[in-house]
C-alpha cells in the first residue's frame, strides 16, 4: 500500500482538508487579478508578515489587527517603521498573555480579548487540532469538536468604543469567517484604505472570488497576493504619507 494510501486511511478527514485547499488556492490564483500599484514592503516574518505599500502608511494612521496569534511582527513592523497606532484583536487567552506583555513596552500597541465579528454577541469558537496552538476559528477551520465561547465585537462597535471616526489599515485573518464579517461597504465605510485578509477554503473558490470582487465594487484594488493572503490599496488614497520614506528604512525593509 502506498504511502498516500496509509495516510488517507488513518486520517482521512486532514487529507480531505489539504486536498480541499490546495485545489482552492489554485483555482484562486488562477481567478484572482492583481493590479499594478504602488511599491510594496513586506513588514513582520515570514508567517506572521504581510506585504503593505511603501511611502503611504504614516504615522497618523489607526491600524485594526484582528487575529494576533502568537506572532504580532507584523503589528510591531508598523509601529517601528511608520509610527502608526495599532490596535490588536484576538478572542484566545494564550494569545492575550503574548500581547500584553509585549505592549507594555510601547504606548502604539493596544490588544482587546474579541473575535472580529459581524454583529456584538457570544460567539462559539473552535479550537484547532493541534492543542499547542491557540489558534480559534468560529468556521471551524479544522473540524474539531474542542469549542470555547468569546465575545464577538464588530468592527463599527469597536470604533465606537475606541473614539475612532475611522480605521486606515485594517488587517483581518479570520480563520475562514472573513465571508460573514467584511461586507465591502461597511469596510469602506469605516474609512479604510489598506485593507489586508487571508482568503480560506471554507466556502467554494467562486464564491471567493466574488468576495474579492464585491471590494472592487467600493473602489479597493488588489495590489498583492501571496497564496491565499491579499493586500487591498482602496482607490484615491494619497501618497508620501509614510515616516518610513526615508532610504534607511527602504534598506531594512527591501524585500
Amino acid at each position: 500500500m502506498s504511502v498516500g494510501r496509509r495516510l488517507w486511511r488513518l486520517r482521512p478527514r486532514k487529507v480531505r482538508r489539504a486536498v480541499r485547499r490546495r485545489v482552492f488556492e489554485r483555482r484562486v490564483c488562477r481567478g484572482a487579478e492583481i493590479e499594478a500599484g504602488p511599491p510594496l514592503v513586506r513588514l513582520g516574518t515570514d508567517y506572521g508578515g504581510w506585504v503593505v505599500p511603501a511611502g503611504l502608511i504614516g504615522g497618523g494612521w489607526i491600524c485594526y489587527c484582528a487575529g494576533a496569534g502568537m506572532d504580532v511582527s507584523f503589528e510591531l513592523g508598523l509601529i517601528a517603521s511608520c509610527g502608526c497606532r495599532v490596535w490588536s484583536f484576538d478572542p484566545a487567552e494564550d494569545s492575550r498573555r503574548y500581547v500584553e506583555r509585549l505592549a507594555a513596552a510601547t504606548n502604539r500597541l493596544s490588544f482587546r480579548q474579541v473575535a472580529l465579528w459581524w454583529t456584538d454577541a457570544r460567539v462559539r469558537m473552535y479550537r484547532a487540532a493541534d492543542e499547542t496552538h491557540c489558534s480559534l476559528s468560529a468556521a471551524n477551520l479544522q473540524g474539531t469538536d474542542r469549542w470555547v465561547e468569546a465575545p464577538g465585537r464588530s468592527l463599527e462597535s469597536l470604533m465606537e468604543e475606541l473614539g475612532h471616526d475611522r480605521v486606515d489599515l485594517l488587517k483581518a485573518d479570520l480563520e475562514g469567517s472573513e465571508y460573514e464579517v467584511l461586507e465591502p461597504q461597511a469596510v469602506a465605510d469605516a474609512g479604510v484604505r489598506v485593507l489586508c485578509f487571508e482568503l480560506h477554503a471554507v466556502a467554494p473558490a467562486k464564491a471567493a472570488l466574488a468576495f474579492l470582487e464585491g471590494f472592487r465594487d467600493v473602489g479597493f484594488r488588489p495590489v498583492h497576493r501571496e497564496l491565499e493572503r491579499f493586500t487591498l490599496v482602496r482607490e484615491g488614497v494619497p501618497a508620501a504619507e509614510a515616516a518610513y520614506a526615508s532610504e534607511r528604512t527602504r534598506s531594512v525593509l527591501a524585500p
